[in-house]
């Protein structure tokens, strides 16, 4: 979920980036001449046709300059939404494999104090899923990887307590 998040993310960025290139006059001569608009030539040929309407040209290029300003602001909050999201998977990641690690432990027999450590875990759950809900704006959606994990967890959790029962 975290990763097609990520990648739908980086995709408006992209996007997001055209636009402003578009809007926004390029100095630099490797651009192709079609890849922005040439404030001056656009007033020059406006000009030849109805000089009155430069005016008019200006306020449109002025219009998309706070477009694209705006646009730069939306890319920006976009950039540290695709980080909270990085870091979510990241911590996912972490998580998985701590548990796995003492899966395996539990399935050797490795136990000493894996309830109490188990238990802590379930914290570190409970933030991811908070996480989640954070990024996803409280969305009724769940991440299926999460809810796997606390599949798991839950299931390492019972085996242990069930054992130090006994």
């Amino acid at each position: 979920m975290a990763v097609s998040t990520l990648q739908q993310l980086e995709n408006l960025e992209r996007r997001l980036n055209i636009a402003v290139k578009f809007l926004q006059p390029d100095e630099n001569p490797a651009t192709p001449p079609h890849a922005t608009v040439d404030r001056r030539e656009a007033e020059n040929i406006v000009a030849k046709y109805d000089p009155s309407m430069v005016v008019r040209v200006r306020e449109v290029f002025t219009e998309m300059d706070r477009i694209a300003a705006k646009l730069k602001s939306v890319i920006g909050d976009l950039k540290k939404l695709q980080e909270e999201w990085r870091l979510y998977a990241s911590d996912v990641d972490a998580f998985r494999t701590w548990l796995l690690d003492r899966l395996s432990l539990s399935a050797l027999g490795g136990r000493g104090n894996a309830l109490a450590s188990v238990r802590q875990a379930g914290e570190r759950l409970q933030r991811l899923r908070h996480t989640y809900r954070k990024l996803t704006q409280n969305a009724l959606s769940v991440d299926p990887i999460l809810e796997k994990l606390d599949e798991q967890y839950q299931d390492l959790l019972y085996r242990l307590s069930r054992h130090e029962g006994h």
